[in-house]
C-alpha cells in the first residue's frame, strides 16, 4: 500500500557461544557482579546463590536463541541480570546490523545481536517477543510493544 513502510527481516538464529569465552568473561566480571546490588540484594529471599551462578556460568549453551537463552538464564531475575552482564562482557563489539523498514519480532520470538543494531523504521515486539542487543540499539521510528508489559534494560558494566 502507498505510504506504508517496507518490512525488514531480523535474522532469527542466535550467535554461537564459546564456553571458554563465556567462562573467561565471567571470571573478569565475577568480583563486581556478586557484590552488585542488582544481584546481591534480596538474593536469599529468592534462593539465589553465588555457587549456583558459578554452576550456570560453567555450562553455557552452544547457541544463544530463544529456547536456550531462557533455559540458561531462567529462574530468578538476579541470574538473568548476571547472565546479561556476562554476555555483554563476552560479546559486545563492533559487529552491527542495519535494518530498513518496519521490523516485527513475532509472538514469542527472540532476536539476538552481539553488536549494534540500527532500525531505520519501527521495531514491533509482538506478545512475549524479545530482543537482546549487546551493543547499542538505535531506532528512527517507534518501539511498539505489547499493551500488557515490556521491559527495557541497558547493560553497561
Amino acid at each position: 500500500m502507498a505510504g506504508e513502510s517496507p518490512t525488514a527481516e531480523w535474522p532469527s538464529g542466535g550467535p554461537l557461544l564459546d564456553a571458554w569465552r563465556i567462562r573467561a568473561a565471567y571470571e573478569r566480571v565475577r568480583p563486581a557482579l556478586i557484590t552488585d546490588p542488582l544481584f546481591a540484594e534480596d538474593a536469599a529471599d529468592f534462593d539465589v546463590s553465588v555457587e549456583e551462578l558459578d554452576r550456570w556460568m560453567s555450562r553455557p549453551p552452544g547457541c544463544l536463541d530463544g529456547d536456550t537463552l531462557w533455559d540458561w538464564l531462567g529462574g530468578a531475575d538476579q541470574y538473568r541480570w548476571a547472565g546479561l552482564w556476562v554476555l555483554a562482557e563476552a560479546f559486545a563489539g563492533p559487529a552491527s546490523l542495519r535494518l530498513a523498514g518496519r521490523v516485527t519480532v513475532p509472538v514469542g520470538g527472540i532476536r539476538v545481536a552481539t553488536g549494534d543494531v540500527v532500525v531505520d523504521g519501527d521495531l514491533v515486539l509482538e506478545e512475549q517477543a524479545a530482543v537482546l542487543v549487546l551493543g547499542r540499539l538505535t531506532l528512527t521510528g517507534a518501539l511498539v510493544g505489547s499493551v500488557w508489559d515490556y521491559s527495557l534494560a541497558r547493560i553497561q558494566p
